[in-house]
């Protein structure tokens, strides 16, 4: 499946939005979340 940089984009920035902060705080959240490694 492939989802376009435009629409990942739009989509982060809608969830960023939501949670009342902006895509750069959101970012350095999820890199330091301890999240599993993906296969």
């Amino acid at each position: 499946m492939f989802i376009s940089e435009r629409t990942a984009k739009a989509h982060l920035s809608s969830a960023a939005d939501k949670l009342n902060m902006g895509r750069v705080q959101m970012a350095r959240l999820v890199e330091r979340a301890d999240l599993p490694a993906r296969l």
